[in-house]
């Protein structure tokens, strides 16, 4: 058992119970996508010729003291041993996300979904043959054992790069241009639809309909969390919702950007 916990961004103190859990949620979702191909001893991983790695638990509240919202990460320890241009993986400018806003507030009867991939990365296969420490937390733990990949894992070097290439093809395949200046601003003619993707976060911006055929493609691809933010009073619109810890919000004035209350608390 635990008997403290500390946020790993903020380092403030967690409840060992709520962490306990998010632990056990990862770790259900590890069986459920399948992200080991095999678990073995770390000595017959070694004389395969793979690169073995540790892991460590990432344990943060995304939300605050009064509305906590836990996550656990099981993350590899891949080190950074030199520049590799070969692993770079693309974010957009903050200015993006303004500029969405900003097409809404000039065109009548336009909406902004705000969606979530949970565990992006494990929808993308693993390119190398890679081997981590199991977690006392895997139901098949035994010391000195390791699982291989078979999916992406947050902390590998190549993992960033994995899930931004299997997003970007899924969005080609459905209509969507990528962008020449940015390659995480994504344009589909056909439905005038403006997207940006920040990690595992999309923002789109577009008419209600054309939403919703985006939501629908998406979540047949992936697990996703979606929330529609507009003016309109149809059902399932909310009038704000929330994107790296931003709050946007379509209120009686227009829209509105706010930025994330968490950074007082964590001051």
């Amino acid at each position: 058992g635990y008997i403290e916990g500390w946020g790993d961004v903020s380092g403030a103190p967690l409840d060992v119970a709520m962490v306990q859990a998010a632990r056990k949620v990862e770790m259900d979702y590890f069986e459920r996508m399948g992200v080991w191909a095999e678990k073995l001893p770390r000595a017959v991983a070694k004389a395969r010729g793979g690169k073995v790695i540790q892991g460590r638990w990432v344990d943060t509240n995304k939300g605050d003291s009064a509305r906590p919202d836990y996550r656990a990460r099981f993350v590899g320890k891949e080190f950074n041993t030199g520049i590799d241009p070969t692993l770079f993986a693309a974010t957009p400018p903050l200015e993006a996300l303004k500029l969405l806003l900003a097409y809404a507030a000039g065109h009548k009867n336009t909406h902004i979904m705000l969606s979530d991939v949970k565990r992006a990365y494990f929808n993308a296969l693993a390119q190398r043959e890679v081997y981590v420490d199991l977690p006392k937390e895997d139901p098949d733990y035994q010391p000195g054992y390791v699982g291989k990949l078979r999916l992406a894992l947050y902390g590998t070097r190549d993992a960033a790069q994995l899930w931004q290439e299997c997003l970007a093809e899924h969005l080609v395949s459905i209509g969507f241009e990528r962008g020449r200046s940015n390659p995480c601003v994504y344009f589909h003619k056909a439905r005038n639809l403006r997207v940006l993707v920040h990690g595992d976060d999309y923002a789109t911006a577009g008419s209600l309909p054309d939403l919703k055929w985006m939501q629908h493609e998406l979540e047949s691809r992936f697990d996703m969390k979606t929330t529609l933010v507009g003016h309109s009073v149809e059902a399932g619109v909310v009038a704000e919702g929330k994107i790296l810890n931003r709050i946007v919000r379509a209120t009686t004035r227009g829209w509105e950007y706010e930025c994330d209350q968490r950074h007082v608390e964590v001051l």
